[in-house]
């Protein structure tokens, strides 16, 4: 194996250091379960405005449904939001159709697997493409200078 001339280390330097930054960007945007409890959270706490809204509800009605932060403070504590998503089936239950609100949760936690994969793989692809364009450009560049400067013998 031939050593690496300069410009292809800086290549090898220049490619982690764009890693790293690859990465730092999708980590936050990194589908994970606690993302998709906390929009079933939101969702349901919609379905009740949506409702209390329609039925004429006073500002003193619609100001209990700020409540929101509690039940996500006691997402911390189980993880799921069921306990939260329990109270409110108990309060709400009887008024409020929440079934499309546990379809939807359901539905995302079954495809969480495949949305990691498919995120990790854009994130590789969101690399190795650029990486390997920058490359292949450098490796024409210089096909092309030399074929300038001839042989020189």
């Amino acid at each position: 194996m031939t050593r690496l001339n300069g410009w292809q280390r800086m290549w090898v330097v220049l490619s982690a250091l764009y890693f790293l930054l690859v990465i730092f960007i999708a980590i936050p945007i990194f589908p994970t379960q606690k993302d998709i409890v906390i929009t079933r959270l939101a969702n349901a706490t919609d379905a009740i405005y949506v409702y209390r809204k329609a039925n004429d509800a006073n500002f003193d009605e619609l100001d209990e449904l700020s409540k929101f932060d509690d039940f996500v403070d006691e997402y911390h504590e189980d993880q799921t939001g069921d306990k939260s998503i329990k109270v409110m089936q108990e309060t709400w239950g009887s008024k409020v159709d929440f079934s499309d609100v546990e379809t939807e949760y359901r539905q995302q936690i079954d495809a969480l697997l495949m949305d990691q994969a498919k995120s990790i793989g854009v994130t590789l692809l969101a690399w190795f493409i650029p990486v390997v364009a920058v490359y292949l450009l450098g490796f024409g560049v210089a096909w092309i200078a030399s074929g300038f400067r001839g042989n020189r013998s």
